[in-house]
């Protein structure tokens, strides 16, 4: 940090090197991990609580944000063009990792892995969202779906909701833009006209809408979209302070830095003051800021190593599901006619079908053509996470390599303790 104070980076050629607000960020992101559970049990006897760690861990997040704001860091004023903007235009970006479409092996193919195959793309799984991450999305002022009064509708669960559900997922008859096509609605009941397999909801987040089809695959060293990975960026400096704050008691702190989030979100105040007077103790705040995190990084690859910190992995066991859309009937005969009927086309001169006339956010409307439910995607099965994945082993190559490795513990042999 001291090294990197007054150093700027040229944006064109230099883009992607470490900032002082980058340096001061990644401390303080170490000193949380080293406070938190994963480091420092408050249940382990051989290893002391140590409640120190936590006022370190708050004083450097709460450094590494004032630093990043005296460096011109804000919140990007919306949420879905986070990953859309790139360079200085992108005031929340600390560490990026920079990609182009037009410079050979620079490119990635994030942006076919997104897309369905009717806007050129070829979706992966990894970008499926899980019925775990769908309902993790508050209403709109910021109650959680499942509080009494919500408002939450399993059948219609897009209605209402935190808008960046709506930035981030696309679900049966919204609004997704892509290729340079608007007001396009994106269909996903299975064996929709133009669509492959029964994929109930895509991620939008790391697309392009302005991208044309043919554009979309990343092939022989060049093309797709080029974004950018934003592997760190002032949403999560603010969470990594709002978590430490709760931590040493200042939840006056925590609910402020959540609130920021919200306010970008788009969250409403409603009568819970965007559902953060409905949290009164420190473990209910820990809940909510580890929802937060989930919601706000969804698909940045955060979620892991939040429940290893937390130590809340091994609570995960069962099956993953993701939402799928079929066809309402009894039998094949009524839902091809359901289908011939959806996706019969009204007006030849735009190719609209049936189905784009549609209200899907009146129940009954939606009802007599759609049965929402849950499928386990392809190679997938159920799991259970054991407690000494916290950790990881070493694999037989390195310990063969030196008799001076030791195994972590916990695992066949182990006996070196991380903690210790």
């Amino acid at each position: 940090m001291a090294n990197l104070q007054g150093v700027t980076w040229t944006d064109g050629t230099e883009r992607g090197k470490l900032t002082r607000t980058a340096a001061a960020a990644l401390k303080g992101k170490a000193l949380l991990l080293w406070a938190s559970p994963q480091f420092n049990p408050i249940d382990n006897s051989a290893h002391p609580y140590d409640a120190s760690r936590w006022q370190a861990a708050f004083d450097a997040c709460k450094a590494a944000y004032d630093i990043a704001i005296a460096d011109g860091k804000s919140l990007m004023p919306s949420y879905e063009s986070i990953f859309r903007t790139e360079g200085a235009a992108n005031t929340e970006a600390i560490i990026v990792r920079s990609y182009s479409p037009s410079v050979a092996k620079r490119g990635h193919n994030v942006e076919s892995r997104s897309r369905p195959l009717s806007a050129g793309g070829s979706p992966a799984d990894n970008y499926y969202a899980s019925v775990n991450l769908v309902n993790a999305y508050t209403m709109k002022d910021g109650t959680p779906i499942t509080a009494a009064g919500s408002g939450y509708d399993p059948i219609l669960f897009w209605k209402d909701r935190d808008p960046r559900f709506e930035a981030t997922i696309a679900y049966n008859g919204s609004i997704w833009n892509l290729g340079s096509t608007t007001n396009r609605r994106q269909w996903t009941y299975n064996n929709a006209i133009g669509e492959t397999g029964s994929r109930g909801v895509y991620c939008k987040k790391f697309t392009t809408p302005e991208l044309a089809n043919a554009a979309v695959p990343y092939s022989n060293d060049f093309g797709g979209s080029g974004m950018d990975w934003i592997e760190l960026r002032l949403a999560e400096v603010m969470l990594n302070y709002a978590d430490a704050a709760n931590e040493i008691g200042n939840m006056g702190v925590a609910k402020e830095m959540v609130k920021r989030i919200r306010l970008r979100a788009g969250i409403i105040a409603g009568t819970n003051d965007y559902g953060l007077n409905l949290v009164t103790s420190v473990e209910q705040m820990r809940d909510l800021i580890l929802n937060e995190r989930q919601v706000e990084f969804a698909f940045e690859g955060k979620r892991t190593e939040d429940l290893r910190r937390t130590r809340r992995y091994h609570l995960l066991s069962g099956n993953l599901t993701s939402p799928i859309v079929m066809l309402s009937g009894t039998n094949d005969a009524q839902r091809n006619a359901l289908k011939a009927q959806l996706e019969r086309v009204v007006d030849p001169v735009t190719g609209t079908m049936y189905r784009d006339q549609l209200n899907l956010n009146n129940k009954d409307t939606l009802q007599k053509y759609f049965i929402y439910g849950v499928v386990q995607p392809g190679g997938t099965g159920g799991f259970n996470v054991l407690p000494e994945y916290y950790f990881y082993s070493l694999s037989n190559f390195f310990l063969y390599s030196s008799p001076l490795l030791e195994q972590t513990i916990g695992w066949d042999g182990g006996n070196f303790d991380p903690l210790r």
